[in-house]
């Protein structure tokens, strides 16, 4: 990836529309506009800041997708719990016995219960989580099988 240090950063746009108005950010990297839209002024004004601060502090930027390095998702940024769509609270409640996981390629995490943080005075055990069925499900469902993918580097070859 090539990187820069040719950026610039314009002024706030504000778009108004029937449902509400949006802010936009528009800055320049080797030449290149990029924009972004925002819902609300202080998502736009806080991204803005943070463009501005990575060229103060020298932050490469990288041509192509305009971001400085910062922004870029890492290479192990995505955990396993996210490609299989689990809720926080069902990951809590995930135990080493309910995944099935091979070396490489496919797997299966069954998910049984959830543990949402209730707090200590709302629960009848006295224990933060709170033990409960999955979301919309009865008792005579009790368990969700959701496939996963171990890509991990052992598998590259």
């Amino acid at each position: 990836m090539e990187v820069t240090y040719d950026v610039r950063v314009w002024q706030l746009e504000a778009h108004e529309r029937r449902r509400g108005n949006s802010y936009g950010v528009r800055w320049g990297v080797d030449g290149q506009k990029h924009p972004k839209t925002f819902q609300t002024f202080a998502l736009a004004d806080g991204f803005r800041a943070e463009l501005v601060t990575a060229t103060h502090h020298g932050v490469p930027f990288h041509a192509s997708t305009g971001l400085p390095d910062q922004h870029l998702p890492a290479a192990s940024s995505t955990s396993w719990y996210d490609c299989a769509g689990l809720r926080p609270e069902e990951a809590v409640a995930l135990l080493v016995r309910d995944t099935g996981l091979p070396e490489c390629g496919w797997g299966e995490l069954l998910v049984h219960a959830t543990r949402p943080e209730t707090g200590r005075h709302w629960t009848n055990t006295g224990h933060v989580h709170d033990e409960r069925n999955l979301k919309g499900r009865g008792r005579a469902t009790f368990a969700s099988h959701r496939p996963i993918l171990n890509s991990s580097r052992s598998c590259v070859t």
